[in-house]
């Protein structure tokens, strides 16, 4: 369900940036990559592109208090484990080099607040490009402060770029395996049978 649901955003959100926004080139301008990896092997970041990269997961735990047992007809009972909710973070950067691709990147980064400001709710009513797995996402600006940006840029291993931080939460995670279970069906209290 996860990458369903980046693919989701990013459609939208290259959508509304294609309205805003002419890059200069046919390609998209929201790429779906991993942020840690461009480095590498002698590659660069794209530039006037929004990199979008996954960069935490975590677990909704105030949803976590679900039923084990279900009871899909008056006369059975089936043991399934209760839904997983998740919430992502999502860094959208922009790679800039010189005066012109910063200026871009700081609008770039504007438009990628007001789509999110726009639109923080994303349903199948709103949003026909979201899976029919994914009932509902809600985006959040993350503000990390100064120690946590550093250390996420270090663990991304790279330098700093125009950037926007969101959690992504709601995404729930099912199990669509269940066992078979037993209904009570008689109580025996002090060894009379009610």
């Amino acid at each position: 369900m996860l990458r369903p649901a980046l693919e989701g955003i990013r459609t939208e959100l290259n959508a509304f940036l294609e309205t805003k926004i002419a890059n200069g080139n046919n390609g998209p301008i929201v790429r779906l990559m991993n942020i840690a990896g461009i480095d590498q092997n002698g590659g660069t970041a794209p530039t006037d592109a929004v990199i979008m990269s996954l960069v935490n997961v975590e677990e909704e735990t105030t949803l976590k208090n679900g039923s084990i047992y279900k009871q899909p007809t008056i006369s059975t009972v089936v043991r399934v484990n209760p839904p997983l909710f998740l919430n992502f973070y999502v860094l959208f950067a922009v790679n800039s080099t010189t005066e012109v691709t910063y200026l871009n990147a700081l609008l770039l980064v504007s438009n990628i607040i007001a789509f999110f400001q726009r639109k923080a709710v994303f349903t199948h009513d709103n949003t026909p490009t979201l899976d029919p797995g994914i009932e509902k996402l809600v985006a959040e600006l993350y503000s990390a402060n100064f120690e946590q940006l550093n250390h996420l840029w270090a663990m991304l291993g790279g330098k700093y770029m125009p950037s926007v931080l969101y959690r992504i939460r709601m995404l729930m995670i099912e199990d669509t395996e269940s066992e078979p279970g037993s209904l009570v069906t008689s109580i025996e209290l002090s060894s009379h049978l009610l």
